[in-house]
């Protein structure tokens, strides 16, 4: 099974916050990946599609990273569990608890995160209850996951250009 049909059926009759099926979702933050394929290794490319297919599928579904892992391999797992909630946490202390774990990991881990927040923002909007956490997170999201090292420049440009012309 690829990562793309165990996400779709994890994911079932799920809806994304504009109603849409939860698949357009995952579509887009897959063609992020894509549109940022030159930052990437292949291997690391291959690691990073099928992460983004899955990355919702343990913090909203019933998957598990143990099921990612015998599924999709270790890298896999370990990038999906790094950018997800600890469902414990709330507000400002889940957002401080995840952006630690993913800087705490491997680029991929930010590289994917960078993809899905491009996401949500696209489909966010002045006036749409989720632009308000993404407009107030943006600064804390900066601080905490920027590293001008780690070759993701350019993923960081376009949120960057997407968050301005949204404000």
């Amino acid at each position: 099974m690829t990562a793309r049909e165990f996400a779709l059926r994890a994911h079932g009759s799920q809806k994304y916050g504009t109603g849409e099926p939860y698949s357009v979702h995952l579509e887009e933050v897959v063609a992020n990946v894509r549109r940022f394929a030159d930052l990437f290794s292949p291997g690391d490319l291959e690691t990073l599609v099928a992460a983004a297919w899955l990355h919702d599928t343990v913090e909203d579904t019933s998957t598990t990273v143990e099921d990612l892992r015998d599924a999709f391999g270790p890298a896999v797992a370990a990038t999906v569990s790094a950018v997800s909630n600890n469902p414990l946490l709330h507000g400002r202390e889940l957002h401080l608890d995840t952006y630690a774990k993913i800087r705490s990991t491997e680029r991929l881990a930010v590289a994917l995160k960078l993809c899905d927040r491009l996401a949500n923002v696209r489909h966010s909007w002045p006036g749409d209850t989720h632009w308000p956490h993404y407009k107030s997170d943006w600064q804390l999201f900066f601080k905490t996951l920027y590293d001008s090292s780690d070759g993701l420049e350019p993923m960081w440009d376009a949120l960057t250009a997407l968050i301005a012309e949204r404000s």
